[in-house]
């Protein structure tokens, strides 16, 4: 029973060492492991000069926009006031209808939050009892879109089905663009050309 009191201590002391040595060894570790700096991502929609060497491209300098587009795809103006938006610009496919990508832009020199923007569209109604486009929502992620800082809204409901919207609050305007899905790649593709002035 002696051998068993001494044996305890013993035992005691050797875990205490295996512990200490174990945390030591893994401190060191970590403080000897190298810094891994997170590198970008490249985007799976990566637009080479080869894929867009036929397209169009599409300039408004009023609006302060450009973007390229594939040939069997068409643009349409229709840049006079409506009733909430100041104009747009419908990108369409020839062959597939229900594929586009419409672009509203609502003047703002007075430069309003999109909270104060929306109460102020509010105010307008048509006979269909149409409401405002909502610029301010809290599915709102924060985006940079083309160099411009902005607001995506992944599932926006564009009847009869959800479609993807950018909002983008540029200096004396606000930009609304409406991808109503059924090409994403193409349309991911056009996307990834847009540019602001």
């Amino acid at each position: 029973m002696n051998k068993q009191k001494g044996l305890a201590p013993l035992l005691l002391i050797i875990l205490i060492a295996v512990v200490i040595a174990v945390g030591g060894y893994l401190i060191y570790q970590k403080q000897n492991k190298p810094i891994v700096t997170p590198q970008p991502v490249a985007s799976s929609v990566a637009t080479s000069s080869a894929e867009t060497a036929n397209w169009k491209t599409y300039t408004n300098y009023q609006l302060g926009i450009s973007f390229s587009y594939p040939a069997d795809w068409q643009v349409n103006e229709q840049l006079t006031k409506q009733l909430y938006y100041d104009g747009e610009i419908q990108l369409f496919s020839k062959s597939k209808s229900d594929t586009k990508i419409a672009i509203f832009y609502v003047n703002n020199a007075q430069q309003l939050s999109l909270q104060e923007l929306d109460k102020k569209l509010a105010t307008y109604t048509d006979a269909s009892g149409s409401i405002s486009p909502m610029f301010s929502s809290s599915d709102n992620k924060v985006v940079t879109f083309a160099g411009v800082s902005g607001y995506l809204q992944d599932k926006y409901f564009c009847e009869p089905a959800y479609c993807r919207r950018y909002v983008l609050p540029l200096k004396n305007k606000v930009v609304d663009i409406i991808i109503f899905s059924n090409q994403l790649q193409t349309q991911d593709q056009i996307l990834s050309t847009f540019r602001f002035d």
